[in-house]
């Protein structure tokens, strides 16, 4: 529940960033994929999710989920784990948030950033784009592997509608066997 809000928190920030915007412009993606893809934006706040959770800002909850840090300081601050980066909802296979991968705009470091391991989101279980392509896959009984986020949403955007990816890991055994199911 509590990354379901948060995917319609970073989704809602989307329409009136211009860096995002032009990002997604430039990488050629039109509104209509980036709609497809619920593609959103953290704001450069280090506490802008309190605008959807309020008092249940520093909830352990939102620590589990991965949305939220508490420092390691003797403050003991809460602070949002994604800033200034276009946020990626990543779904399992049946349409459940359950995670979250995000791009910097700039130079920031690490480029990519995923949600920590959790209770309910291991990345060498799961694969970008699974929920999206599922249909797709099973009707063409093929199944494109590609290297990253950008790689599923391009392809989509240029008709290929059968594509996954790997969350930031090589390719694990647990991935294909659930790719085996769905196409040869």
């Amino acid at each position: 529940e509590v990354l379901v809000k948060a995917a319609i928190y970073y989704q809602k920030n989307l329409k009136n960033n211009e860096v995002a915007i032009a990002y997604l412009k430039k990488r050629s993606i039109s509104g209509k994929t980036a709609l497809h893809f619920h593609l959103g934006v953290a704001l450069n706040k280090w506490n802008g999710l309190r605008e959807v959770f309020f008092d249940n800002y520093d909830n352990q909850v939102l620590i589990d989920a991965g949305l939220v840090l508490k420092s390691e300081s003797k403050s003991n601050r809460i602070y949002d784990r994604f800033r200034d980066r276009l946020m990626f909802p990543i779904f399992n296979i049946s349409g459940e948030t359950i995670g979250f991968g995000a791009r910097s705009f700039g130079k920031e470091q690490p480029k990519y950033l995923n949600s920590p391991e959790t209770e309910i989101f291991s990345k060498g279980k799961e694969l970008y784009g699974i929920f999206e392509a599922k249909t797709h896959i099973n009707k063409s009984n093929v199944v494109i592997v590609v290297e990253g986020y950008m790689d599923v949403i391009g392809l989509y955007e240029h008709g290929v509608e059968n594509s996954v990816a790997s969350l930031g890991t090589s390719f694990t055994k647990n991935q294909f066997f659930l790719l085996s199911r769905m196409a040869e």
